[in-house]
Parts: C-alpha cells; sequence; structure tokens
C-alpha cells in the first residue's frame, strides 16, 4: 500500500491561488524589501496571504496593506478557519477597521534573488520606518510595486565585496586527488530519496550550493534530510504524491538543475510552490520545462520570457504525456519524467539525441517500472506512474566535470602528472575525455569498475602537446559543461580547432560563448564566434599572455576555466570574483594548491 503524507490524499483539490510580486526599493539601496502577496479562493471564501522578504541596514521596516472593504466584511474567523484548512501556518492575520496586516520575515538572501512582477491587482502599501531609540513610527515614502526592473544581485547587496582569484604555478602540477562527488547525481539522490517510503543512505554527496538549495527546497516540502559528516546524508521520504506545501518561497540560488527537476517534481502534486533564484538563474529562460508540464496540467506564472521568479502550481491526477525533446536537454527530459512518477499511466519522452542518463539509471535502482528503447525517431523512454520507491544506499562517484579542471591542468602545465581517483565515466558524460584524446592527450583510465550502477575510474593524467580537431557536434550533449575548460585546452593547442551545435551555451549561467571570447580575447587567443560554437586558433604551446581581469558574470566554470589558465600564462590571469565557484566545487583551490599551484596575494 502507498504511504500518504501526513496531510490528505495527494490529490484532494486546492484553493485556487493567485501569486503576485511586489519589488520595493527603500532609502537607499542597502535597504530592499521584497514583497509577494497570495490571495487564496475557495467557494465564497478568500485568504490573504503576504510575505515580507527584508534586505536591511540599520533600519528596521513594516509593511501595511490597506485593501477594499470586499475582503474587510469577511469574518475574522472564517479567514483563520481556511488558513488551517489550507495549512498554511506561520502567517498572523488581524483584522483591524477592515485593514489586515501581515508580517514575515525572511532569509534576505531570498530578497536579493527575487525579480519582479507587475502585480495582476492593485493594493496600497507603503514603507514604514521604525525608529528603535524612540520606538516611533513614521511614514517614509509610498512604495512603487509595478517596476520591472530586475533587481541585481551585486547592486542590491551593498556588503557584498567581490573576492578576485589570481593563481600560478612554479612548477609541475603532481599527486593523487579526489574530487567532490557528481553533482547531477547529488540532486537526483536528494529529490528521489525524498519520494522514497523510508530511509536512504548516501555518501560522497556533493556539498555545494547547487546541491545544499535542492536538499533545503526537499525539506521544505517534507523530507526529513540529515548531514551526519561531510558527503554523509540520510533521507527520510514521503512517498510518491506526499510532497507538502512550501511555507516560502524556493530559493534555488544559482541551481538550474535544481529549479528545472523540482518543476518536474511539484508539477503533478496539488501544491503551489514559487521558485527564486540569483540574478545569473534569474536570467535564465524555463521556457522548455514550463511547456511540456503545462501540457501534463500544471499551471504556471512567470516572469516576462518564462523566467524566474515563478509561481507553479500542480494538478493531481496530472496527464499522461507523450513527448519528443525539440532540444537535446537531460534537465527537460529528468523533469518529465519527474513529473511522470505521480501520474497515472505512462509518460514518455523521446530525445533524438542521447543526453545523460543518470535519471534513467536512479530511477530503475530506486524501483520505478522503466523501459527504454531505441527507435527511428531516438531514444524512447517509458516510465509506468503512481510508482511506489524504495529507500536506496547510494554512493556518489566523482563528477567528471569538476574533473575536467584539474585534468586540463594537468595537460596544459609542463611535467605534470595527476591522478584523479574515483571519476564517473557514464558513457553520457565521457565526451571531455574523448575529445582531449582525440587532440593528443595522455589521458588513461586504470581501475574501471562499477559503482551504484554508475562507471566507475581512475583517471591517469600527463603533461602533452595538444593538436587542434574539428569537434562534432553530436558529442556536445555528453560534454555541455565542459566546453568553457576545452576552450582553454584548445587555446594552446597546435592548429584551429572548431566547434559546433552549442547554442546550449547561450542560456547557462551567463552566455558562456560570448563570456569565453571576452575572456579569451583579453589574454591574447585569437578566435571567432560563430552562432553555435568558436573556432580557436590554438598558440601552440606557447603560454597566454595574460595581464588581464576576467569578468565571470556570476558563472561558476567560467571562474574555473580561467583559474586553469592562469597556471600557464607569461602575466597574472585575475578573476573578478571567486565566490560563484562554491556552488559547484567548494575545494576547487585547496585541490588544486595541494597538486603544486599558489594564490597570488590579494589576486595579484
Amino acid at each position: 500500500m502507498r504511504r500518504l503524507s501526513q496531510t490528505t490524499a495527494p490529490c484532494k483539490p486546492q484553493a485556487a491561488l493567485i501569486s503576485a510580486f511586489f519589488v520595493v526599493s527603500a532609502l537607499d539601496h542597502a535597504n530592499i524589501v521584497v514583497v509577494i502577496a497570495k490571495v487564496y479562493i475557495r467557494r465564497f471564501s478568500i485568504f490573504l496571504g503576504v510575505d515580507v522578504q527584508i534586505i536591511i541596514g540599520n533600519h528596521s521596516f513594516a509593511l501595511g496593506i490597506k485593501i477594499g472593504s470586499w475582503l474587510g466584511l469577511l469574518e475574522r474567523h472564517r479567514l483563520l478557519r481556511l488558513q488551517d484548512r489550507l495549512r498554511h501556518p506561520g502567517v498572523a492575520a488581524i483584522d483591524a477597521r477592515h485593514r489586515i496586516f501581515l508580517a514575515k520575515i525572511i532569509k534576505a538572501r531570498v530578497a536579493l534573488r527575487a525579480g519582479t512582477l507587475g502585480a495582476p491587482f492593485s493594493l496600497y502599501h507603503v514603507i514604514l520606518r521604525t525608529s528603535s531609540a524612540q520606538g516611533t513610527t513614521r511614514r517614509e515614502r509610498r512604495a512603487h510595486c509595478h517596476s520591472h526592473k530586475a533587481l541585481s544581485k551585486r547592486l542590491m547587496l551593498s556588503g557584498h565585496a567581490q573576492s578576485p582569484l589570481s593563481l600560478h604555478s612554479s612548477g609541475p602540477l603532481s599527486g593523487i586527488i579526489t574530487v567532490p562527488g557528481d553533482k547531477s547525481i547529488s540532486h537526483r539522490a536528494l529529490m528521489l530519496g525524498a519520494l522514497a517510503v523510508g530511509e536512504t543512505r548516501i555518501t560522497g554527496l556533493l556539498e555545494g550550493e547547487d546541491v545544499l538549495a535542492t536538499a533545503a527546497a526537499m525539506r521544505a516540502m517534507g523530507a526529513t534530510i540529515t548531514r551526519h559528516a561531510p558527503g554523509e546524508w540520510t533521507v527520510q521520504g514521503v512517498g510518491v504524491g506526499g510532497l507538502l506545501q512550501p511555507e516560502t518561497a524556493l530559493d534555488m540560488g544559482n541551481s538550474g538543475t535544481s529549479t528545472r527537476l523540482l518543476m518536474g517534481l511539484i508539477a503533478s502534486h496539488p501544491i503551489t510552490a514559487t521558485f527564486v533564484g540569483d540574478a545569473s538563474l534569474s536570467r535564465r529562460p524555463m521556457g522548455r520545462v514550463i511547456d511540456p508540464l503545462s501540457l501534463m496540467g500544471a499551471s504556471v506564472a512567470a516572469s516576462p520570457d518564462g523566467r524566474l521568479p515563478l509561481t507553479l502550481t500542480g494538478l493531481c491526477p496530472a496527464v499522461p504525456l507523450e513527448y519528443t525533446l525539440p532540444v537535446a536537454s537531460a534537465q527537460v527530459k529528468s523533469a518529465i519524467l519527474l513529473a511522470g512518477l505521480n501520474t497515472p499511466g505512462q509518460t514518455i519522452v523521446i530525445e533524438p539525441i542521447p543526453t545523460r542518463d543518470h535519471s534513467e539509471r536512479m530511477l530503475a535502482g530506486f524501483g520505478a517500472t522503466l523501459t527504454i528503447e531505441d527507435t527511428p525517431q531516438g531514444r524512447r523512454i517509458t516510465l509506468h506512474g503512481e510508482a511506489e520507491l524504495k529507500p536506496q544506499t547510494i554512493t556518489v562517484p566523482g563528477d567528471p566535470s569538476s574533473a575536467a579542471f584539474p585534468m586540463v591542468a594537468a595537460l596544459i602545465v609542463p611535467g605534470s602528472d595527476v591522478t584523479i581517483t574515483n571519476i564517473g565515466i557514464n558513457p553520457t558524460r565521457a565526451g571531455l575525455i574523448e575529445v582531449l584524446q582525440a587532440m593528443g592527450a595522455n589521458i588513461t583510465l586504470q581501475n574501471a569498475r562499477t559503482v551504484g550502477g554508475e562507471p566507475v575510474a581512475d583517471l591517469s593524467v600527463r603533461h602533452s602537446q595538444l593538436t587542434s580537431i574539428d569537434v562534432p557536434a553530436s558529442i556536445a550533449p555528453s560534454m555541455i559543461d565542459e566546453f568553457p575548460i576545452l576552450f582553454i585546452a584548445a587555446a594552446l593547442a597546435h592548429g584551429t580547432t572548431r566547434t559546433s551545435g552549442l547554442e546550449e551555451l547561450r542560456v547557462k549561467e551567463s552566455d558562456r560563448l560570448a563570456t569565453m571570447v571576452q575572456g579569451l580575447t583579453a589574454i591574447g587567443v585569437s578566435l571567432e564566434e560563430q552562432p553555435d560554437g568558436l573556432i580557436i586558433h590554438g598558440r601552440n604551446g606557447t603560454p597566454f599572455a595574460g595581464g588581464a581581469t576576467i569578468a565571470t558574470h556570476l558563472d561558476h566554470r567560467i571562474a574555473m576555466s580561467f583559474a586553469v589558465a592562469s597556471l600557464h600564462s607569461h602575466q597574472p590571469i585575475i578573476i573578478d570574483d571567486r565566490s560563484p565557484i562554491a556552488t559547484s566545487f567548494p575545494s576547487f583551490i585547496p585541490l588544486l594548491e595541494s597538486l603544486g599551484a599558489h594564490e597570488r596575494s590579494s589576486g595579484r
């Protein structure tokens, strides 16, 4: 028998939800207020809830909302009774002379990461400043809530100072290292563990900010997730169909994977969730996920161009779907399959070009009924819904996307000899190794084995003279995140390297094609930008000219790629901000230092 959540049956109809975002600027850039207003409508009852999300300097703020008498006429006890029925704790409502004051202060980080949506209905609201010395309150200014100017993480965080980074190497890199756990597998282990009935144990979980955002979101929806030691976690699941209504917005930070996969999970549950993210994530389009999930019955209210912040309301039972991916995307495929877990019947995804298959492997491991067949149209994946997932013990292998950075560092620094242990070599993720070997890289796989259903090996990497190639577009899905560091390797190769089929890089954490062109040009590389790739004229092994500061645009892979480039450069290459690296590879700098790299003082 399926275990249900501690609330009601998983497909009980919910109240209608209208959600609006207001952005209020107060005083100066150090003091920002973001308001999320929600109106719940059920039969003839109306309930208004407001989250006030505040960044505060030396002042405290209160928000007052004056609403029309049509809502004030509702009895206070009916409002509170409806609040109880909706299981929306933590919001206090007081009806005072037809005014309702609601205030809830949550993490300032969420406010930083919220963008702007125009309100679909009009409310009058003001900013009040409270003097802590005298305890008096006075009106500061009327709020302007309909501006479509997006909040900038860097602009608004007045206390945030960029932390530059510049590395150098005084000799060969050498040693044996282990990189953090695979980010893709870590996300999925937490999500599926939360949907299983019982305790899932995870070893080697990546503890970067992206994965921690997934863990926080699953906790907010009812799962009990506990960290016992570095990389050692347990998840007490709620069962498929048992996700709870989150009380506040889900802060996705910089994680597109968290956002898209969680949208899939929620799409077939009778709950509503609001997704917010940092400035980089808020620029990334979510339309390719919104489209199929809408076909399954989910309702999505998004910012212009399908961007964050957005609010998604799931439908239960959802509508089974057969969907052919218009663009190769493991995230879209996974979102649809995750939505299919709580959907009756069969959910079918057809991918003309194979993408990473971690979701399929892990779904099967957790007990979902799933079949895969090759057809003339592409790979056809069929998932049988209303699954009952069983808890698992999962060992997460090292992330090949993280291993790419010390791998290329060893290839370009003369005399280097590095071994990287326990790396996942799933064929849908091993494209970079294949391309580098075709360029003449001395990379050998040792001690090949299978761990938790995933192929794993140790990589031995030695300095090599690389030769340019034409990288086939067909290999792009198996190394899409590794192209920035491949561009660094290609820039030092003999001859001209050509890449194509990389339109996906335009909508990553940054426009990675444009950002890499700017950075490579600044350090002395000759190249040409194409709509779907780069043509790079190699320097025949000559070190980069350097002498430039690289704008990372909050993109962790851009930051790490140019940090590696700085190890083989005549003049310093300075990364403008190291902080994005923590999203996926928190130990990146100490790990390179253990191999013989050194950080220049003050990033110079």
